[in-house]
């Protein structure tokens, strides 16, 4: 690339930047039963994702860091609690989130959907605060609009000391 001024040009050479990214990744999935034929798919991409953010960094000449996967699987609390994973470092960790995965994705809840507060979760988490280069992700993975804030807080699985609002949450971030 170069910069241009009246009659002459300046050339200006980058050199790779040899540092890696550390990225946390957290990824809320509905687990209703309108959810079922997508659960698969979704599965498959969380065991697959440290390969697929490697082969894509290693092509676009990026370096990765520490790369740490959280899941939130969430569905109606009335019928069951929002699972929370710890961060798995991967791909040290690989066969334990695999086998996490494999319990929390087995059966889809019906019902209506707790996303507001599974997001308030995955916002809520222990982000990772190490390395020059860190990235935050929160993934979500749902097929209907949430339910108004706090829709289903008389069940009996509705988390305890969720904010009371949207806004709550978003001050956190």
């Amino acid at each position: 690339t170069g910069l241009y001024a009246k009659d002459s040009v300046i050339e200006i050479r980058l050199r790779p930047i040899d540092v890696a990214f550390n990225s946390d990744v957290v990824i809320c999935v509905d687990n209703t039963g309108s959810m079922d034929k997508m659960l698969n798919a979704i599965k498959s991409n969380v065991l697959n994702f440290y390969t697929d953010i490697s082969n894509y960094c290693s092509q676009h000449g990026k370096k990765v860091g520490e790369i740490r996967l959280k899941l939130i699987v969430f569905g109606d609390c009335e019928e069951g609690p929002i699972h929370t994973t710890k961060f798995y470092h991967l791909p040290d960790e690989s066969n334990l989130l695999s086998d996490t995965a494999n319990i929390i994705f087995n059966k889809a809840q019906g019902g209506n959907e707790a996303a507001l507060e599974a997001l308030y979760f995955a916002v809520n988490s222990d982000w990772v605060m190490s390395g020059t280069r860190k990235r935050q992700v929160i993934l979500m993975f749902t097929d209907e609009q949430p339910d108004n804030w706090g829709y289903t807080r008389e069940y009996y699985y509705y988390p305890h000391n969720v904010p009371k609002s949207f806004d709550e949450v978003t001050a956190l971030w």
